[in-house]
């Protein structure tokens, strides 16, 4: 079965997940995505998050962009 969702966030280039909480799907999610938890439900402290581990999240596209070209 494909996954709809899936699908759809491909084909719009989306590449990092961030959620509170990853439930059944979190293998697969990993499998296509970069998923990143956030403990928060403020929009202010998740983007500073974020922009806290920037490098991380690129060194983790550089990964995907190298399995692909590979």
């Amino acid at each position: 079965m494909i996954c709809l969702w899936k699908l759809n966030l491909k084909a719009k280039g989306v590449k990092v997940l961030v959620s509170m909480q990853f439930g059944k799907n979190a293998k697969i999610i990993n499998e296509h995505f970069i998923p990143i938890i956030i403990y928060s439900d403020q929009p202010e402290q998740v983007i500073d998050a974020l922009n806290h581990h920037l490098h991380w999240i690129s060194d983790e596209l550089k990964k995907i962009f190298l399995q692909i070209l590979n």
